[in-house]
């Protein structure tokens, strides 16, 4: 479901779970932040979001298929079709689509339920971000999970600690959307 980015500053309606997104660009950072509603097709530029999980594919029987190397068949299955429980793995995609003028220093908030744990190699950007989490004990403190390092990701000890003391949010920081582009965000966090 595209969701309207309106003017700098907006909440991204996640597909399950009523979770509010702030998205935040330029500027208008410290403004309060709008609710989202449905895009239309003159808005330049729309969100989406998607959250699933990995699904054995059963036959008949209850069974799990199995491929012809053996191992069981998955399928990606959406959260509002699954039952999701301790020990799943929830995969995220976010893709910002930008139909209008270039979008620079774009801030996306996703926050994490105190009953899932980031993964951090998992996260994923296709244009350049920086990501960074709020710990539950200071929310108003970003700590960044990587260090600067362009060919490698090296968790940073911050993030290390941040992560046993619960995480509240991860915030992810492009630098720019340019005209008629996307950027596609991933994630995955494991339920506790």
């Amino acid at each position: 479901m595209p969701i309207k980015i309106n003017a700098a500053v907006a909440l991204l309606a996640a597909l399950m779970a009523s979770v509010a997104l702030p998205v935040q660009a330029g500027e208008a950072s410290g403004t309060e932040p709008t609710v989202a509603t449905e895009a239309s097709a003159s808005d330049p530029v729309t969100a989406t979001m998607r959250a699933s999980v990995l699904r054995p594919r059963l036959d008949a029987n209850g069974l799990p298929l199995l491929g012809d190397d053996g191992k069981p068949i998955v399928d990606d299955v959406a959260v509002e079709e699954a039952s999701v429980v301790p020990g799943d793995v929830v995969h995220y995609a976010i893709e910002i689509r930008n139909r209008g003028e270039a979008v620079e220093d774009l801030g996306i908030a996703f926050p994490i339920p105190a009953e899932m744990i980031l993964l951090p190699e998992s996260l994923a950007s296709d244009v350049p971000a920086d990501f960074g989490v709020t710990t539950l004990a200071n929310p108003e403190k970003t700590i960044p999970v990587f260090a600067a390092n362009k060919d490698a990701k090296i968790v940073t000890p911050e993030f290390s600690v941040a992560a046993t003391e619960g995480l509240s949010s991860l915030s992810v920081s492009i630098d720019e959307v340019r005209h008629e582009t996307a950027a596609r965000i991933t994630y995955q966090l494991t339920v506790r």
